[in-house]
């Protein structure tokens, strides 16, 4: 029997195995905390508890192209008013796919308080910015998913992949996780931007902090510079933060309240959320588009930030797409075990010691998740809804047509009825109707081409009397 070795840093194995249970393991006991309805591990406490794994998400990213292209303009003009009147004739665009899309990866790396850098990168954010509508779909990575480095046949953590890289070349570490990330979500990745957050306190309170929603209150145990803990609690409803609050909001997992919190799901959900907060502050105080506050966020910024190189048009098309279309409507999704719309669909625990998390296939194989990805990056909407689509068909050609329909889309909350007499004759037929309010007009949209009907903005008062507002979303009637 071959034997391989996991490790939860560089280690090599030492051969392979085609029969994951035939995989012997060995290191020390590694640390996670289910979600509930999960039963939970614990891991042993780290020598160094503090970690700053809160990235800037899409403010990053532009921070990166002003960077970038303030060094650029400063060559025509070194002083702030340069960056007002350097106004190039040029309609400049972002790199894209062949969907239209932008993709970007955004990475937050482990930083200490002594100024040492551990190298894991614990937050990984695939973000895909859709130029035709003007949508940001955000995707987080579990840190502790198993893969490959490129080049080497061994699995270790996903989080652990810089490092590997930059002990191997410094420089590189970067390049390999983008490269790991493209290689498992089946994405081509056009830009990077990681930070380590040494100066993400300052930029939130350049922005002049941020305001979160909390749907109930959340306490928990955060980490001091004296290597103890302190408890730090947030109330439901609007919570003003500053740099420190958020950054206590975004790292809190142990002994937190709610336990459905205690998680690195939940702490990736949270971190998605700050992001969000950033962007609408960001773009709502025109911080973006004022040289001077841009110049101060540069100062706190250039020394915590490392970005992919940039031309000066992807610098002007990026502030151009903040400057002429305003905040994007965002989406966020975390792959965790629950990915898929149920728990073990995508992702499992697929060795305990060392801890790693896999797709249920086994080691290595992605092919569904990246199915699932590009689903979700098609149509984002799909699997944030809260609410149903309801999808009435009245006979066997449209009712195989929405049974399709619901299984590609398996992971969203759609129901199919082949039943249409609850209409009457008064309902016309081969129209979707976003039920739930303009919210839910983009899904009712696609919907509506999926199936090949007509999105009608008009609701019937028939409709509106069968439906709850507060369960359907949307509509559909053969």
């Amino acid at each position: 029997m071959a034997v391989m070795k996991i490790s939860l840093d560089d280690s090599h194995f030492h051969g392979g195995s085609k029969n994951n249970s035939e995989k012997k393991v060995s290191n020390s006991e590694s640390t996670f905390v289910f979600q509930k309805r999960v039963p939970q591990i614990t891991r042993k406490k780290k020598k160094f508890p503090t970690k700053l794994v809160v990235i800037l998400g899409l403010v990053a990213l532009v921070l990166g192209l002003l960077r970038v292209g303030a060094g650029l303009l400063q060559t025509i003009s070194p002083s702030t008013a340069g960056l007002k009147t350097f106004i190039p004739v040029l309609k400049p665009e972002l790199k894209k796919d062949s969907e239209g899309k932008t993709n970007v990866l955004l990475v937050g790396i482990d930083t200490r308080e002594s100024g040492q850098v551990e190298l894991n990168t614990d937050t990984i954010i695939l973000a895909s910015y859709d130029h035709e509508t003007h949508r940001l779909a955000m995707l987080s990575f579990p840190r502790d998913l198993a893969v490959q480095f490129p080049g080497r046949s061994d699995f270790t953590r996903i989080n652990s992949m810089y490092a590997i890289g930059e002990r191997q070349k410094k420089g590189t570490g970067l390049g390999k996780l983008v490269e790991v990330v493209s290689g498992l979500s089946g994405r081509d990745i056009h830009y990077y931007a990681m930070v380590d957050l040494k100066g993400f306190i300052d930029a939130i309170d350049v922005v002049g902090g941020i305001s979160i929603y909390l749907e109930y209150d959340i306490s928990g145990l955060y980490p001091t510079e004296t290597y103890g803990y302190k408890k730090v609690s947030f109330k439901r409803g609007w919570n003003e933060m500053n740099g420190e609050q958020a950054l206590q909001y975004s790292r809190i997992r142990k002994g937190v309240t709610p336990k459905s919190e205690e998680s690195d799901f939940a702490r990736s959900r949270r971190q998605q959320e700050v992001i969000q907060a950033v962007i609408d502050k960001a773009v709502k105080n025109e911080t973006l588009l004022n040289p001077t506050r841009v110049m101060e966020l540069l100062g706190v910024a250039s020394k915590n930030l490392t970005v992919s190189e940039f031309r000066l048009e992807d610098v002007q098309a990026g502030v151009g797409i903040l400057k002429d279309k305003g905040k994007p409507v965002s989406y966020s999704y975390v792959i965790d075990l629950y990915a898929g719309g149920s728990v073990g669909k995508l992702i499992s625990v697929i060795n305990f010691n060392p801890y790693l998390l896999g797709p249920v296939q086994g080691y290595g194989k992605w092919a569904e998740l990246k199915k699932f990805i590009a689903l979700y990056f098609t149509e984002p909407s799909l699997a944030t809804m809260k609410k149903t689509v309801s999808v009435y068909a009245g006979d066997t050609a449209s009712a195989n047509s929405a049974k399709a329909f619901q299984s590609k889309y398996y992971y969203a909350p759609i129901t199919v009825t082949t039943n249409q007499k609850v209409f009457g004759e008064t309902i016309p037929h081969g129209r979707v109707y976003a039920i739930g309010g303009r919210a839910y007009e983009v899904t009712a949209k696609f919907v509506a081409k999926e199936l090949g009907l007509q999105f009608e903005t008009e609701i019937p008062e028939e409709v509106k009397k069968l439906f709850d507002v507060k369960e359907y979303g949307v509509v559909a009637v053969y």
